[in-house]
């Protein structure tokens, strides 16, 4: 089940695929071959974000990650609290709307609630 995801989600015409996630510690090789494969499979780029440390009785296991359409792991946070970042060669494009425009608004939302200077 958790293969298929990425390949699901490309055949109904996702270019990127982005999870928000939470796995435990315990199930680490397992979340590295389903972020690999998913990213392969779909051939397209995938942004995981998992929680890290402890939430109540669970302990996330973290490793955020950028993965490539080849399976590649770009960038990953490790086990720490973190943020990537990566270079894709992808182009997102909102209709509508120029896609400069709509980056520098978003971006100006994320910067204004950033707890950095």
């Amino acid at each position: 089940m958790y293969f298929n995801l990425g390949i699901v989600l490309a055949g109904q015409g996702a270019d990127l695929l982005v999870t928000v996630a939470s796995w435990l510690g315990g199930g680490s090789g397992l979340y590295d071959r389903v972020t690999r494969q998913n990213a392969y499979l779909a051939r397209r780029w995938y942004v995981v974000s998992n929680q890290v440390g402890s939430a109540g009785h669970m302990i996330g296991y973290g490793h955020s990650r950028i993965v490539a359409p080849d399976g590649d792991i770009i960038a990953d946070t490790g086990g720490e609290e973190g943020m990537v970042i990566g270079e894709t060669d992808i182009m997102i494009d909102v209709v509508g709307v120029d896609p400069l425009d709509k980056i520098a608004v978003v971006w100006g939302e994320v910067k204004s609630r950033s707890p950095w200077p």
